[in-house]
């Protein structure tokens, strides 16, 4: 089973698309990453870009509602068979640049409504739908923003369907950039279109956890991106070396692990009567694999 992975934005959620109209399956060569396509999604055509083509096999099941989203304001909307009419044309990209025209207006007038209502809420982007029947705004926001009437005004300007999608702090600077503290374009913003999972067990694997939070987080504020870049090569001597508390045989007798400098490939064991002494990795050999159990 192919399967279409499409964006109408960059900060908008990924569709799934496995069919064209009339149920035909999507072939492998129908279509090619980046392209964009003119698709039907609940009630109305969007025009999407393509940034992953999956083969999931013959047995595969997709997911196409997901159980958590139902009392979602789109819950109605996703229950929609979704599929693709055609490979957007020449024309329809043009169809559909012509929207980006009124782009500002539609920012100025929402920004304006945002303010009468005092709502604390950052406006970042807005799209228009192929068909021109739905308008939807991408916001920032430090809580739960309550923005019903916000819509409701939005709706009686524009005439159309409202939709205010709230975005993450990282997802907004991956849209409008800013400068690291490395002094170079943000990675989210140049060329690191998709993130990893930073975790703060890099921060322990790579040991600069006494370095404090505040020096390793990013603008976004949440753990720099970078950490992820060198976390293979930690893991794979982590990997080679014994855990805390492991038994080990050295040049100078037994003695307990109790500390590793990763990058050096340093080895601390607290022999019984020679007190701490440091041995290279390869210097050592444990002797009690069944105390495995306490990477840090």
């Amino acid at each position: 089973m192919i399967v279409l992975l499409a964006q109408l934005a960059p900060w908008d959620k990924i569709q799934e698309f496995t069919k064209f109209s009339g149920g035909k399956p999507i072939g492998i060569n129908d279509f090619s990453v980046d392209d964009f396509i003119i698709a039907k999604i609940g009630r109305g055509i969007d025009l999407l870009r393509i940034v992953k083509i999956e083969d999931r096999g013959e047995d595969e099941t997709i997911l196409l509602v997901d159980p958590r989203k139902e009392n979602d304001s789109l819950a109605e909307e996703d229950n929609e068979l979704k599929f693709v009419l055609h490979k957007a044309s020449v024309e329809d990209l043009e169809k559909n640049q012509k929207k980006f025209e009124s782009k500002n207006e539609l920012l100025e007038k929402c920004d304006s409504l945002i303010k009468k209502y005092k709502l604390q809420m950052k406006l970042v982007d807005v799209m228009v739908s192929y068909d021109g029947g739905r308008i939807t705004f991408a916001f920032t926001a430090n809580s739960r923003v309550d923005f019903r009437n916000l819509v409701r005004d939005l709706a009686k300007e524009f005439h159309k369907s409202i939709r205010l999608r709230q975005l993450g702090k990282r997802q907004e600077l991956e849209l409008k950039g800013d400068m690291g503290p490395c002094g170079n374009s943000l990675c989210c913003f140049s060329f690191l279109k998709k993130l990893g999972n930073v975790g703060t067990e890099l921060i322990f694997d790579q040991q600069i956890a006494h370095r404090g939070i505040d020096r390793l987080s990013g603008v976004c504020g949440r753990l720099k991106c970078c950490l992820l870049y060198e976390e293979d090569q930690y893991k794979e001597i982590i990997d080679k070396m014994p855990s805390i508390n492991s038994i080990v045989d050295t040049i100078k007798g037994k003695g307990r692990v109790v500390s590793r400098q990763i990058l050096k490939q340093i080895i601390t064991v607290e022999l019984e009567d020679k007190g701490l002494v440091d041995f290279p990795l390869d210097q050592i050999k444990l002797i009690n694999p069944s105390n495995e159990n306490e990477k840090n």
